[in-house]
């Protein structure tokens, strides 16, 4: 994708949707600017994974939401932003089993988000 949305230095919220077989992880390496404090990803049917090398420069990343993301099932290895204050993952069947159970690799990944809710609930608060 070469949108340039790494040249807007004063954006702060981005959703991204689309019905893409195409996309299987997201989003792709210095894709995004930094100054994102909200992001948005939703209905990418064969996503399976965040990719990490996207994500990780995202410093002012307050808030991630997921949603409607049926093969979604790994977070990045490194994990997510430091800076993330709340985690909404909804509609991502594959992922919420594995998080609902708070333990395990991947709740291992979003245990320093203060507040995350998965599936509709809110299973987890600091």
């Amino acid at each position: 994708m070469g949108w340039g949305l790494e040249n807007l230095p004063s954006l702060s919220e981005l959703e991204f949707g689309g019905k893409s077989e195409d996309v299987k992880s997201f989003p792709e390496a210095m894709f995004l600017p930094n100054s994102l404090t909200r992001l948005t990803i939703s209905d990418f049917p064969s996503m399976e994974s965040l990719d990490n090398k996207g994500l990780r420069h995202l410093t002012s990343l307050r808030y991630l939401d997921i949603f409607r993301c049926p093969m979604f099932k790994f977070l990045p290895e490194e994990g997510l932003p430091a800076s993330l204050r709340y985690l909404e993952i909804n509609g991502c069947p594959l992922l919420e089993k594995q998080l609902k159970r708070r333990k395990g690799k991947e709740w291992c990944k979003i245990a320093h988000i203060p507040s995350i809710r998965i599936g509709g609930e809110l299973i987890w608060t600091i």
